[in-house]
């Protein structure tokens, strides 16, 4: 079974509700709704949890009965409350259906170690291979190497949403009024997925800089044609 994910710099939290709140008005989640408190990166989120939920562990856990690895992904196929703890069974990405507890899969502050998987950071991405598509939202803020991550996660197809106005700030037309044109926000795009945030020399800041001014008064001189 195929399946798509978004990669956004933030609002991946935001993104993920409006995601499950369309798959539950099309009837493809249950309504348990369970809410718990969860972990990641050692922060505190609260996440619902229904029957046909996608879900994403945080935590190796090495115990032969789990053996979940960090970062793997599976399909809730049913969620319990019982009394003060919930059990979960989860069919894994790779086929295996595991059973557990949330006390059986939390830290020591009783924090569940499963988020939903719907969306995620560029960042929490790397390493990982989505079997689908991926919906990227780009902003101006994704660097080279972000840019890199979030493009090469998918199977299939890569799809990538883009702010023009955004860009058309970021190339100068917007604060000289002038009307924004598809070529100017495809150059701009092409600069600032370029631009490498991780310098590791002075040499290859300058060289950069240098490249950068050469692309940004190639399209002043191509705004000054076209005036």
């Amino acid at each position: 079974m195929k399946f798509a994910k978004i990669l956004c710099l933030s609002f991946y939290l935001l993104l993920n509700d409006l995601v499950r709140k369309v798959y539950q008005e099309q009837g493809k989640l249950g309504t348990e709704n369970i809410l718990t408190e969860c972990v990641v990166s050692n922060q505190s989120l609260y996440f619902a949890f229904s029957k046909g939920e996608r879900v994403r562990f945080t935590k190796n856990d090495y115990n032969p009965k789990r053996n979940f690895t960090n970062g793997e992904q599976g399909t809730i196929t049913q969620v319990l409350q019982q009394g003060d703890d919930i059990r979960f069974t989860v069919k894994l990405d790779s086929g295996r259906t595991v059973s557990f507890y949330q006390s059986d899969y939390s830290d020591e502050q009783g924090r569940l170690q499963l988020v939903q998987a719907y969306a995620c950071t560029v960042y929490s991405s790397q390493g990982a291979t989505v079997d689908g598509d991926t919906f990227v939202l780009y902003t101006t803020a994704m660097d080279r190497a972000a840019s890199y991550v979030a493009g090469s996660r998918h199977k299939d197809k890569c799809h990538w949403f883009v702010n023009g106005q955004e860009l058309d700030a970021q190339s100068g037309q917007a604060d000289k009024g002038q009307t924004p044109d598809i070529e100017t926000r495809l150059k701009t795009l092409a600069r600032c997925m370029s631009i490498n945030k991780h310098k590791a020399m002075a040499s290859e800041y300058i060289a950069e800089q240098t490249a950068q001014q050469e692309v940004s008064q190639q399209i002043t001189n191509d705004n000054e044609l076209a005036a």
